[in-house]
Parts: C-alpha cells; sequence; structure tokens
C-alpha cells in the first residue's frame, strides 16, 4: 500500500496542488522527469500560462497534447505569429481549455490575421480577450471575427496612442 506520502503523491489532484506551488521553470522540469503522473500534472502547470505559443519547436506528435494544456496565452501579433498560426491551422490544433488570450502587436494590417486563422484562438471556452491595437484600420474586421463568440466575459480593445515625431 506504501506511506502516506506515496499515496498522496499518487493522486493527480493533490500531485497537482503541490506542483503549483513549484515556480522555477528548471525545477517544474526535473518534476516532470519522475514518472508519468508528475509529467503530465507538470506540463499542465507549465503550459497552462503561455506569453508565446512556443509550438513551431515543439515534437509535432506532442503539438496536441501540449495545446490541450493552455488555458491563456498572448500572442505577439508578427511574423513569427503568422508562421504559428498556418502551423496551428495546418495541423487542425484545438485548444479546449483556452480561456484567456491577449492579441498584440504592429502587424494588424496582414490579411491572414485578420481571418479564419485566428478561430483556433477563439474557441467557445474563451471567456476573455484582450486585444491592443495600434491603430482603428482593422477593427470592424476584427469585430466580426470575434462576434462569431457569445460566451466572452469580456472583451477589451486597447488602443495605443500615437506619437507624431
Amino acid at each position: 500500500m506504501g506511506t502516506a506520502t506515496q499515496q498522496v503523491l499518487a493522486l493527480p489532484e493533490l500531485l497537482s496542488t503541490i506542483l503549483q506551488h513549484v515556480h522555477a521553470d528548471q525545477s517544474l522540469l526535473s518534476c516532470m522527469l519522475v514518472n508519468s503522473l508528475w509529467e503530465h500534472e507538470a506540463t499542465t502547470i507549465q503550459w497552462a500560462e503561455v506569453d508565446e505559443l512556443p509550438l513551431q519547436n515543439t515534437d509535432p506528435d506532442r503539438q496536441q497534447y501540449y495545446s490541450d494544456k493552455v488555458r491563456k496565452c498572448s500572442v505577439k501579433l508578427d511574423d513569427a505569429a503568422e508562421s504559428m498560426l498556418s502551423l496551428v491551422n495546418h495541423r487542425s490544433l484545438v485548444f479546449p481549455r483556452l480561456k484567456s488570450v491577449k492579441l498584440h502587436g504592429y502587424q494588424w494590417d496582414k490579411p491572414t490575421i485578420c481571418d479564419s486563422r485566428l478561430h483556433p484562438l477563439l474557441p467557445s471556452t474563451l471567456r476573455n480577450i484582450e486585444i491592443e491595437l495600434h491603430d482603428l484600420d482593422n477593427l470592424p474586421s476584427l469585430l466580426e471575427l470575434t462576434a462569431v463568440r457569445k460566451s466572452f466575459i469580456s472583451l477589451r480593445f486597447e488602443v495605443a496612442s500615437l506619437h507624431f515625431v
């Protein structure tokens, strides 16, 4: 049967609670190497909130596994984001737990940013979206793109002030 400690560390719910207090990436990586249960719980924590979606350098067989874990992400709209969105759509990746997304950057003028390629980042589970704009040129297409979701708790557009020299 094992000790009380062994029993606790074998329960996913309790292990997850314990691992949420591990803050250093290296320590979390060490936890991933213990066994498959620890790996599952530690990757769930590591991928819950990501600044960028680092899927390009991820083994294609693991991309959906990690996408399943993302709850909050921030995407800087640049050439790398365009390539990431193409990859997400090409691989038909979904983000079933995504609750919050922030889109920011200067490349809203690219037609691929404001089209259906953005749909995987707008799943029915999404509750909060923050979009940082630097001008209002693409606001109509963004409103149309986000209008398909009626489940938002908050939809926030922020227009950065433009400074002319």
